[in-house]
């Protein structure tokens, strides 16, 4: 009889102290880390230079262009693009929209014993026009499966305290 108590105990711990996968959703999250600037010589090149980071989660892992997929000529939907970063400058104390710049986030997999993924990007983004002293980005990405993330905001730039 102790014998089978014993063994009961010690189902229960094992079962306990199995470690838990933690669960994220299906939609990528992103979330805003860092934003910075600096002038950098490229290929000879002196440009201004904008670092854009933020950490994603994704729960079934497909982030990432497909490269399976054909989107040489495709410049419109998100399987060319899945990263969406909206530049808006400040004119009269209100911001205004610029432009929408596009990146592409290569094939990324979900790991064997988990599907999820979690990272950090950081996305270059280069400056040629500077007519404007504060800006601020707006950014998202998509899936594989075309689920949207939310929307992060950067704080306001001033750009001359950069460069």
């Amino acid at each position: 009889m102790s014998a089978k108590i014993l063994y009961l105990i010690s189902f229960l711990i094992l079962l306990v102290s199995c470690e838990k996968e933690d669960q994220y959703s299906d939609i990528p999250e992103i979330k805003y880390k860092s934003f910075t600037m600096a002038e950098e010589t490229e290929n000879d090149f002196e440009n201004t230079i904008g670092h854009l980071k933020f950490t994603f989660t994704d729960g079934d892992g497909d982030i990432g262009n497909d490269p399976n997929v054909e989107t040489a000529n495709d410049t419109t939907t998100t399987e060319a693009y899945n990263t969406f970063i909206t530049r808006f400058y400040k004119e009269n104390n209100q911001f205004v929209r610029d432009t929408t710049i596009t990146y592409i986030i290569p094939y990324l997999e979900g790991g064997v014993y988990r599907e999820y993924l979690k990272g950090e990007i950081e996305i270059k983004l280069y400056f040629t026009d500077f007519n404007y002293d504060t800006l601020k980005f707006d950014f998202y990405i998509y899936d594989r499966a075309n689920h949207k993330s939310n929307t992060e905001t950067t704080p306001e730039i001033i750009v001359s305290e950069w460069i």
